[in-house]
């Protein structure tokens, strides 16, 4: 009993955290297998974007920084292999959140056997809201704006007894409208679409018990205006919980 009471608390704090301040950039904060059906799962993170040492000294690279998200991801299981997502950001910088929705499709290892390679891939679209937000960067009011972010991302993860070690390779543009076809990979229309960002991330997701499931990730951030060496840093903090496992 005390331990369930335990794990009640952790979660309603790591929800409270999460819904206090996210936007359009979001890091999967898991491994490649999905959440299987009849499961679901919630999870909360914190991430943190900072430029490098070189972007300090010479100036902006054409990516955000100094930046903090933290945000709350609900998944639940549709059939084998695949599932669907929805994240709720808050950008409190910024002053914007982002409601994204993504599928996600296991290639690999469906069965998720410990001693085998998963590999998965996801697409998603992301709607930023920003009334009240008004910035430079953009020539219309944010009541005039009408914004998609559209985002595929590659998982692949390999278990080591409690450990999931996972990378990710996130591809985002936002354009007007929802790209069902993600035409903007390889169509070049800089009026129809914004530079291709590019995220590239190391993480491991452990088992704490058979609820909790904290996450560390960490990786670089860049974009077509500089390299993966010069562009920023992102690191993140975060804790799943998975239900009816």
């Amino acid at each position: 009993m005390r331990t369930n009471i335990k794990k009640i608390l952790i979660f309603i704090i790591g929800i409270s955290f999460s819904l206090n301040s996210t936007g359009c950039f979001m890091s999967t904060g898991r491994p490649a297998d999905v959440v299987k059906p009849g499961e679901y799962s919630i999870g909360a993170r914190h991430v943190k974007i900072s430029p490098t040492e070189s972007e300090e000294n010479d100036g902006d690279t054409g990516t955000p920084s100094n930046l903090s998200y933290i945000g709350i991801e609900g998944r639940f299981g549709i059939f084998r292999g695949f599932d669907a997502g929805y994240t709720y950001g808050l950008d409190q910088e910024m002053d914007f959140n982002t409601h994204w929705f993504d599928l996600k499709y296991q290639i690999l290892n469906k069965d998720q056997f410990d001693d085998k390679f998963s590999l998965s891939f996801g697409y998603g679209f992301g709607r930023p809201n920003m009334s009240d937000f008004n910035n430079e960067l953009f020539q219309e009011s944010s009541n005039e704006m009408e914004i998609w972010f559209n985002r595929i991302y590659f998982t692949g993860s390999k278990k080591f007894n409690n450990f999931n070690p996972f990378i990710n390779l996130t591809l985002t543009s936002s354009s007007e409208d929802i790209m069902i076809v993600p035409m903007w990979l390889w169509e070049e229309d800089d009026e129809k679409f914004s530079p291709i960002e590019r995220q590239l991330t190391f993480g491991v997701e452990f088992k704490s018990t058979e609820m909790l499931y904290p996450v560390i990730e960490f990786g670089k951030i860049w974009n077509d205006e500089t390299s993966i060496a010069d562009g920023n840093n992102i690191f993140t903090l975060g804790l799943n919980l998975y239900y009816n496992r």
